[in-house]
């Protein structure tokens, strides 16, 4: 199960690379792919003068936020699949 700490960390691996303008990663799942696509945005806007220092950091947080959220609320609808699953097989018994 993944931790917050590990949400962040691939959150920040992801950011890194987004700074580079480098090619989408293969392998990412589709929450990672709209962050890292996100953030590739940001960056080009900034470096392109379209947004200051400011706003970009103001969306590169509501980017964080989102994606956080949204990894906890899968792997919270996975868990609860699961406990369901765990309580149904019991109550057959």
């Amino acid at each position: 199960m993944l931790v917050k700490t590990e949400v962040i960390k691939k959150a920040d691996e992801l950011n890194r690379m987004a700074a580079k303008l480098l090619p989408l990663p293969k392998g990412l799942t589709q929450a990672e792919q709209l962050l890292y696509k996100s953030l590739c945005i940001v960056y080009r806007e900034f470096r392109a003068g379209q947004i200051d220092k400011k706003r970009a950091l103001d969306e590169k947080q509501e980017l964080y936020k989102a994606y956080i959220n949204g990894a906890y609320a899968l792997i919270y609808g996975r868990h609860m699949g699961n406990m369901l699953r765990c309580f149904r097989n019991v109550s057959m018994r």
